[in-house]
């Protein structure tokens, strides 16, 4: 299937579409990309960023009522039932992705249409692509080459149960990074006329 076809449905054109991200922090390895310290909630309508919303993953753990019988690694080394934090420990990206959705299903009452993961890394290397951002309320301009160790230093200094700060920083990123893929985009169509 060619990308042509399948993506007037995957941006929403036929209906507004939902999807998952999973931010996964690749200095903390899992088979998939990395631990899931946070979750992206991406609503898509008519090609169009509905809305966009990060949470710390372990708000919605907290909220987990049934139990789901979790990897054996999971099990032995780290607790008896399986939370959207640890959903990510089957190499299978896509068994791994459907678990991700059935636990954020359970945990928060709401249907995806699809789960996509990010990590440190691929934000590097969309930095290094498309030029560095600032975050003025970090005080920090981010590129290729910086990314990785803000993120997991702002991320892991300090961290405690309550903080907003993943939530803060991630927020803070991809809010400047849409912008800046906005307004090359905008570039690019001006300068075709």
């Amino acid at each position: 299937i060619s990308l042509g076809q399948i993506a007037p449905a995957i941006l929403g054109y036929n209906e507004e579409k939902n999807y998952l991200i999973l931010f996964q922090n690749n200095g903390e390895l899992r088979p998939t990309g990395g631990f899931i310290g946070s979750v992206g909630e991406l609503k898509l309508k008519s090609g169009k960023i509905e809305s966009f919303t990060i949470q710390d993953v372990y708000d919605y753990d907290g909220k987990l009522k049934a139990h789901i019988e979790p990897h054996y690694i999971v099990r032995r080394y780290l607790q008896p039932h399986l939370y959207l934090r640890d959903s990510n420990f089957d190499p299978d990206f896509q068994r791994s992705a459907s678990m991700s959705a059935l636990l954020y299903r359970l945990e928060t009452d709401r249907k995806v249409d699809g789960v996509i993961a990010v990590n440190f890394e691929a934000v590097r290397r969309l930095l290094s692509e498309i030029g560095p951002v600032e975050l003025p309320s970090y005080k920090k301009t981010l590129d290729g080459k910086n990314t990785f160790d803000f993120l997991q230093t702002t991320i892991d200094d300090n961290f405690f149960p309550g903080s907003t700060q993943k939530r803060d920083v991630l927020t803070a990123l991809f809010n400047q990074l849409i912008l800046k893929l906005e307004n090359q985009e905008a570039l690019i169509r001006a300068s075709k006329l």
